[in-house]
């Protein structure tokens, strides 16, 4: 199931960072629980004892005294002195205005707005009532509890960088390990650097080039068979080509001389297949890369050369070189003789007899070969890079030249694009080839 690929730095940043703010947040609610069971305990207290000083102080004035008003201040504490029978005997100034539903009995009772506490003086019978808003207790808890939740604005921001730089420090060996995998060549099989990775990673990047170790060995056990193999045909399929040939010239039958032809057509045939095989062998072997810029003139005109001459070809090539431009690139140049030999081989064998095939220097380092044709779709396009690919306008090929053109480019970090219709034109290919620079190792 294909689906768009995630950062694991951002995951576990935002997931770190969520889950402090959670128990932060969590602390939060458990210090509110706490901060209020506590204030709840030392107002009580508090509370308990105001009502003993009141209690005393009534019990050392007269009775039926005016009310006064004794405490923090007018509203915070609410008080009533009574005597034996019940009558009132001190109270605060705002105590006609506030109601005490609570019970007449000694100890601690919360009302819907009020904490009260009712304590009797044994000795005198007195018996006081104090009440304390609820709302006060709720505003010192509220205040406790957001002066804890006020550093989150500024905690959340310095949390998400703190672990933004935590997990990219944890995860730079990672890192370290995906650009190193990124810049690598697509035929570049040396062992991943596995030093320094965490051991939750370094078991991946083992089997990694355990794998690129299999799969080299098979690459080059597959190379070094083409190779010798097209290698030891060479000389008997020369021999038999030279009997076939000898038979030619001495026999004198009709029949045996047709047969001999088609013996000799496939003789030539599997000569050029043996070729291209050595051809494709060497290419996969990446043994055309160059370190440095070198000049390729010289060998561009004398492929050119060569085809004018080739029977067949006549002056179907035509080469055409800016003036002043010199091609040049980080590539072999007997790599770039085959590659460009290849890409004429087929642009001469997959158009009409009488067309003609341009080779045109477009730059410094960029070189076109067009050629007659009808449109080429692009998905046939790209399946004609496979090896033993055919074209069907003619038959005869080997199937393995784009193979070995696209084998000998991704070998030496050159790039080589098929477009039909060829750029301007309503028909025909072209093949663009970029020379690599040699600043970027292939």
């Amino acid at each position: 199931m294909n689906g768009r690929a995630f950062s694991l730095r951002r995951r576990l940043a935002g997931m770190l960072t969520a889950g402090v703010l959670t128990l932060w947040l969590v602390a939060t609610a458990l210090s509110w629980v706490l901060v209020r069971h506590e204030l709840n305990e030392a107002y009580d207290e508090s509370l308990a004892q105001a009502a003993h000083r009141l209690l005393a102080l009534g019990a050392a004035g007269p009775a039926g005294r005016e009310p006064t008003t004794v405490g923090a201040g007018e509203g915070l504490l609410t008080y009533r002195v009574r005597d034996a029978a019940g009558r009132v005997v001190l109270s605060s100034r705002n105590a006609r205005d506030t109601g005490f539903p609570a019970p007449l009995r000694p100890g601690f009772v919360t009302t819907a707005s009020h904490r009260v506490f009712t304590e009797r003086d044994a000795d005198t019978g007195l018996l006081i009532q104090v009440a304390e808003p609820l709302a006060h207790r709720r505003e010192a808890a509220m205040e406790t509890t957001l002066s804890l939740l006020l550093p989150l604005p500024f905690l959340v921001p310095l949390s998400l960088l703190g672990v933004w730089w935590l997990v990219r420090r944890t995860t730079a060996p990672v890192l370290s390990l995906r650009g190193e995998i990124e810049r690598r060549a697509p035929g570049d099989l040396a062992p991943l650097t596995a030093s320094g990775l965490p051991a939750e990673i370094r078991p991946l990047a083992d089997a990694v080039n355990r794998l690129m170790a299999r799969l080299r060995d098979a690459l080059a056990a597959e190379r070094s068979f083409t190779a010798n193999s097209a290698h030891e045909l060479r000389t008997p399929i020369a021999g038999a080509l030279g009997h076939t040939q000898r038979l030619l010239a001495d026999t004198g039958d009709p029949a045996v001389r047709e047969r001999a032809r088609h013996i000799e057509a496939g003789l030539r045939h599997l000569a050029r297949v043996s070729e291209k095989l050595m051809q494709l062998a060497r290419a996969e072997a990446g043994v055309f890369a160059a370190d440095t810029l070198q000049p390729l003139d010289d060998v561009l005109a004398l492929v050119v050369d060569e085809f004018s001459r080739h029977a067949g070809s006549g002056d179907r090539v035509t080469l055409t070189v800016p003036d002043g431009v010199r091609l040049a690139g980080a590539l072999d140049p007997d790599g770039f003789a085959i590659l460009l030999r290849n890409l004429i081989e087929n642009a001469l064998r997959h158009s009409p007899a009488d067309s003609r095939v341009a080779v045109v220097v477009d730059g410094a380092r960029r070189l076109r070969v067009i050629n007659d044709s009808p449109v080429i779709p692009a998905t046939t396009l790209r399946q004609l890079r496979a090896r033993f690919r055919r074209g069907t306008t003619r038959p005869g090929g080997t199937g393995l030249g784009l193979a070995i053109v696209e084998a000998i480019a991704e070998g030496a970090g050159a790039s080589v694009t098929l477009n039909s219709p060829a750029p301007g034109r309503a028909d025909g290919v072209e093949a663009v080839v970029t020379l690599p620079d040699g600043t970027h190792p292939a």
